[in-house]
């Protein structure tokens, strides 16, 4: 395999941390969550800890996206990794550009299981607030899926076992 990064990408709560983890392992890479970068980066610049969803909320989705992309732009500099994006990252026409040099792999679920792992947490800052959950939900599933879908042809779906999942991971980047 190359230099170049393996990047998992999808819908928020679609397993892409957790497929990455085990990837990462079998493949003998360091794996880096891109949310947890931002968390990080943003604990050291204002010296004080916030989620990503925090930070949405109080700071509004056009800084979130600026810091989401610094953060990006530095862990692309670093070593071949295996990297989670948050689900969002890809709207990003420059960051569609940057990633799409390296593997990436598209991790899918079924809307209705996505929709049931979002909103465990409550409703996400990333929703319309104008919409009812599920009708902002599904216009944000339509506009990033066909995103998801032009940047790669091979897609994980993570609706079955998590094993299976990984399985598929690990044969696709053990073949390419």
């Amino acid at each position: 395999m190359t230099n170049k990064h393996i990047i998992l990408f999808g819908f928020k709560h679609v397993g892409k941390t957790v497929i990455g983890e085990q990837l990462a392992k079998v493949l003998k890479k360091k794996f880096i969550d891109l949310d947890n970068e931002l968390e990080k980066y943003f604990d050291i610049q204002h010296a004080q800890f916030l989620t990503c969803r925090q930070i949405m909320q109080l700071y509004g989705e056009h800084y979130y996206r600026k810091q989401e992309r610094l953060v990006l732009q530095k862990i692309l500099q670093l070593p071949s990794a295996v990297i989670a994006l948050g689900g969002g990252t890809v709207l990003d026409e420059n960051n569609q550009r940057e990633i799409k040099a390296h593997f990436l792999l598209h991790i899918i679920a079924s809307p209705s299981l996505v929709f049931e792992r979002i909103m465990v947490a409550g409703r996400p800052a990333f929703f319309d607030s104008d919409k009812d959950a599920y009708e902002s939900f599904i216009c944000l599933w339509e506009k990033r899926s066909a995103i998801y879908k032009r940047l790669t042809q091979y897609s994980v779906d993570n609706s079955t076992p998590l094993d299976n999942a990984i399985h598929q991971a690990r044969v696709y980047f053990e073949n390419n």
